[in-house]
């Protein structure tokens, strides 16, 4: 038979019940925590998730921006293409978001390890079995704070990060602004913590992946 292995930590089923395989890292970091940059930002393309972006990123936008943070997408949101409206129009409908180029992956690290924090949203199919998961590892992976839906922390997720961290419209405003004020040591300090919470969830090891997949295929 077939075994399908899924990086997500509840995954749905299918034919058969799925193998939940905990997806990359083993926890060497890519880049040391910094002092960020004011901005909100996300790495990841513009694709089925309107609703979410509206609410995490282009609807705080203004308000973030009068108090001196940018929020910033970079992804395929300048790139043409029939399934999205045309990048022109996106621009004028968000006067206060800046649009970034795609990037290769380490470059697109090294880009977020500057931000203030990262809003990790999906679309609503995905928020039930935590398909997003990986997300949260690069983003600690390069010690950027992460943000967490409460779209997806009331499903079978949790506060995956603790509770201080999942977030709506308005509370994201608020834990943005209180990130952006930390020093250094109290950047350190929210990581770490993040860090923790999710390992609550799983051992996201190499080892421990590999012996997943090897007693699971025996």
């Amino acid at each position: 038979g077939l075994i399908i292995a899924d990086p997500s930590i509840h995954p749905r089923t299918l034919t058969r019940k799925r193998v939940s395989l905990p997806f990359w890292t083993d926890w060497k970091q890519l880049l040391p925590t910094i002092q960020p940059n004011p901005v909100l930002g996300l790495i990841g393309n513009n694709y089925e998730r309107d609703d979410q972006f509206k609410k995490y990123y282009f609807g705080v936008g203004p308000t973030l921006r009068d108090a001196g943070i940018q929020v910033t997408m970079h992804g395929n949101w300048l790139q043409r293409s029939p399934e999205r409206s045309p990048p022109e129009m996106l621009i004028r409908s968000n006067p206060t978001i800046a649009f970034g180029h795609r990037m290769g992956f380490f470059d697109s690290m090294a880009l977020m390890n500057t931000f203030v924090a990262t809003t990790h949203v999906s679309k609503p199919a995905y928020y039930g079995s935590g398909f997003i998961s990986p997300r949260y590892l690069e983003a600690l992976a390069c010690n950027c704070p992460a943000l967490v839906p409460v779209e997806m922390a009331t499903t079978t997720m949790g506060d995956l990060l603790g509770p201080e961290w999942t977030v709506d419209e308005t509370s994201l405003i608020t834990r943005v602004m209180k990130l952006a004020k930390m020093s250094l040591d109290e950047r350190k300090a929210v990581i770490e913590s993040q860090r923790a919470e999710l390992m609550k969830l799983s051992n996201f090891s190499v080892a421990n992946a590999v012996h997943l997949i090897e007693t699971t295929a025996v």
